[in-house]
């Protein structure tokens, strides 16, 4: 990609000049773009899919910090870049509402959102040059997990590209992914708790429920329910007239 880019100076040249007077507060105020022209002349296809794809990159922002100044007058040093996704020459399925690139010399990350209102959580990646399919695929699980409790699902997720702690970028990342627990079944040695199946008493047809039909596995405050003493799922029992039922484990945090 950046041997196609470096070749084509035309293209980047004015790649440059319409994202400054579309989004430079002092420049012109009409941006004549050709950069399909550019794009249509590629002699290869990795030429074409490479121009094609940055041409509509910069038709698919709305928005960006990097015309703002400080009171000093100096440039921000995060840069930000609000997308509109149904614009991107590549489309995702289901189609995302908003993402947001932010890029910074020691880290960058993405953030995508289905809807207005979306519900998701922010990870560190170390898929240094694909993170953006990671965020997608997490979004997309997301917006399932989500269909009962909001109406659409988010996910980012930041990559670091500077030493930490004095650290090269290869060994902090196997310190960062040593101390991040992973997902997934009986994932206990990662600082997981696994939580016992637990039981309920509810009263039976035609009974009513009283202090002495509750479970004997309760703690003292309202609704905190302590795991049984015994692993057996038969070590708590109900009273006769009731009938007995396991409470849903606690869902592993993500």
């Amino acid at each position: 990609m950046r041997g196609i880019l470096s070749a084509h100076g035309e293209f980047i040249r004015h790649w440059v000049e319409v994202f400054q007077q579309r989004f430079d507060p002092a420049g012109p105020s009409s941006a004549d773009s050709r950069l399909a022209k550019y794009a249509d002349a590629a002699t290869t296809r990795d030429e074409f899919r490479v121009l094609d794809w940055y041409a509509g990159l910069l038709d698919a922002i709305t928005r960006t910090n990097y015309f703002r100044r400080d009171s000093a007058g100096r440039s921000p040093v995060t840069t930000v870049f609000k997308l509109d996704p149904a614009r991107l020459p590549f489309a995702t399925n289901p189609a995302v509402k908003v993402e947001t690139f932010v890029h910074h010399p020691d880290v960058e990350g993405l953030h995508v959102r289905y809807g207005p209102v979306a519900r998701g959580g922010l990870r560190w990646s170390d898929r240094v040059e694909d993170y953006r399919d990671e965020v997608i695929a997490l979004a997309k699980a997301q917006q399932v997990k989500n269909s009962l409790i909001v109406p659409a699902g988010a996910k980012g997720a930041f990559v670091v590209k500077a030493p930490l702690a004095g650290l090269a970028p290869t060994d902090a990342a196997s310190e960062v992914r040593a101390s991040t627990p992973r997902s997934g079944a009986g994932s206990t040695a990662a600082g997981r708790r696994r939580w016992p199946s637990r039981r309920r008493c509810s009263p039976g047809p035609g009974s009513r429920a009283s202090p002495s039909t509750r479970s004997s596995s309760r703690n003292g405050a309202e609704g905190d329910w302590s795991p049984p003493r015994s692993p057996t799922a038969s070590s708590t029992r109900c009273p006769s007239g009731t009938r007995s039922s396991a409470s849903a484990s606690p869902p592993t945090p993500t």
